[in-house]
């Protein structure tokens, strides 16, 4: 006899079966058409519904609608993450000069700050021996911050192959660091 949960997760695999091009065009629409942002935020969208449908155990009455509101909800927890990465959240200027807000120093110890610079200086090191194409995509990518879109357009390239750079680059230097 199957459970609430399994009824509830199986609704949304249906659900996910028939509405997948809807979800599709909705992240892309939610991440501005970067296709990468866009898949993982689809992705990250079915591991959170199953898991609230597993853990609620409570029927979804119309999977679509709740597939798409944990996608926004998804899309917004990213985008308040990103804000607080770059530190603008929770901080606001302090008329004597200083800054109210966190009062742990966000800071790395000297110990970690030096692993992370022979990281970085690794990571040059290895960079410089790569060919010239993938060097140029990872300033475009890492250094520069560019969108997939933007690399392709730049190294007139198409942007799978853009994609497949990135992921060759980012193997390279796993390998690299492994060492």
């Amino acid at each position: 006899m199957p459970t609430a949960a399994a009824n509830a997760c199986e609704g949304l695999w249906k659900s996910w079966n028939e509405d997948r091009t809807d979800l599709k065009r909705m992240s892309l629409r939610l991440t501005r058409g970067d296709r990468t942002s866009a898949e993982d935020l689809v992705s990250a969208t079915l591991v959170k519904a199953t898991s609230h449908a597993a853990r609620h155990r409570a029927p979804i009455r119309d999977p679509k609608a709740f597939l798409l509101t944990v996608m926004w909800s998804e899309h917004i927890d990213r985008q308040r993450k990103r804000i607080r990465d770059k530190g603008v959240l929770n901080r606001h200027p302090d008329p004597t000069g200083g800054v109210i807000g966190d009062s742990a120093d966000p800071r790395p110890g000297p110990d970690r700050q030096a692993a992370d610079r022979d990281t970085v200086r690794k990571v040059l090191k290895h960079v410089k021996s790569l060919p010239a194409d993938l060097q140029t995509v990872f300033r475009l990518r890492f250094i520069e911050d560019h969108t997939y879109r933007e690399i392709a357009w730049h190294m007139a390239i198409s942007e799978p192959l853009t994609r497949k750079h990135v992921q060759c680059l980012r193997a390279h230097l796993r390998e690299a660091l492994k060492d």
